[in-house]
This record gives structure tokens, sequence and C-alpha cells, in this order.
């Protein structure tokens, strides 16, 4: 089953094809399985997040400190502790920011960076924020070599791309027209209003 032309996803479509995997050989414990994947996630996030801290020249106290706070955030507490689509773009782009501020600039961790903000960006497209502030920062900074970071995040689009090809319609209304009629017609008409239709829903 795919994304969009199989059955309703709201989202840029990584997600669905990482942990499909998980879904699969856990069978009956999905749901546990996927909420253990997102918890791991998570701590592999705080894990950036306090090597970031580490490698910028903080202090052991001060880059646990900083792990810390962010650990204990609520919108983290909230993702790891359910199967949403949030943990997977967060430890990319963690991992991004761990590689971002290392001084010594490498043709590898350029493509690694690119490849990473790429990845934030498939699981949820908020990410595409934090990924443009960070590619309009490289293009001004030379040692962070811009190019080939847009080079790394060429598989992804390309993957992106093709979920679109796959099915145009049912991704762009799902992608495009139903999010932001969503709110309106619940107002307007009440919950059951923002449902998709059945048949832009599921091909």
């Amino acid at each position: 089953m795919l994304p969009y032309r199989d059955f309703a996803y709201l989202q840029t479509p990584l997600q669905p094809f990482v942990l499909a995997p998980i879904a699969v050989l856990t069978g009956a414990w999905t749901w546990p399985a996927l909420r253990l994947t997102n918890a791991l996630l998570g701590l592999a996030s705080v894990a950036f997040v306090h090597a970031a801290a580490r490698r910028t020249g903080a202090g052991p106290t001060t880059a646990r400190l900083c792990a810390a706070l962010f650990a204990t955030t609520d919108i983290l507490l909230f993702s790891i502790g359910t199967a949403r689509n949030d943990a997977l773009p967060a430890a990319c782009l963690a991992a991004a920011l761990w590689l971002i501020v290392r001084e010594d600039r490498t043709r590898a961790g350029a493509l690694t960076i690119g490849l990473l903000l790429a990845a934030a960006v498939a699981a949820k497209i908020s990410y595409a924020l934090p990924a443009a502030a960070y590619g309009l920062y490289a293009l001004v900074h030379p040692r962070h070599r811009v190019w080939l970071v847009a080079l790394g995040a060429v598989p992804i689009v390309a993957f992106v791309g093709w979920t679109f090809a796959v099915s145009p319609e049912a991704s762009c209304s799902a992608r495009c027209i139903f999010p932001p009629r969503r709110p309106q017609n619940i107002t307007r008409h009440g919950p059951g209003s923002c449902r998709l239709p059945p048949r832009r829903s599921i091909r």
C-alpha cells in the first residue's frame, strides 16, 4: 500500500515507508512497537542536542542542561509518547544540527546534512522552515558547501516526487487542499465535515 494512492495521508510521505517494516514485523504489537520507536528517536534527538552543544564548546554541565531542557519540553514529551510523525523529523534535524556545527567541513558531511534535512521535511512539512533557513545561511557562508548540501537532498526530493507522480490528484488533495479547509469546515459544518471524500482518500 502507498500513501495518497491507497489511503489518506495528510503529511509528506517518508514516515509510512520508514516505519512499515516495524509494523509488519510486530503484527498485533504494532502500536506499542511504534511508540517505542518514537521514544528511541526522541532519545536520539536529545543525544544529538547534547553532542552539538559539546561540539560548540559548551562544558559538560551546560551541555547536559541544554539536553535536559530540550528533553522536558512539552512538545517533545508528547511526540515521543505516541505514534505520530514528530519524532523522526526531530531526530533527523538534531543529527543535521550536530553535523552543521562541526568545525572541519567535509564533502560527506555536507551531503549527509542535505540528506537529513530533506528527510526531516519528507517526514513533516513544517520542517521545511529550518531546512530553508539553513539553506539561506549556507548560501552566504561558503564553507558550508551549499551545493553539496543540495545534492545530498536530491534522493529524498526524488522519492517525494515519485509518491506525488504515483497519485498526483490524491496527493495534492491530501497535502494542499484538505488541510487549509479543515478548520473552516469544522466551524461551519461540525467535526464530521473534516473527512476527506472517499474517492479522494482511498484509491
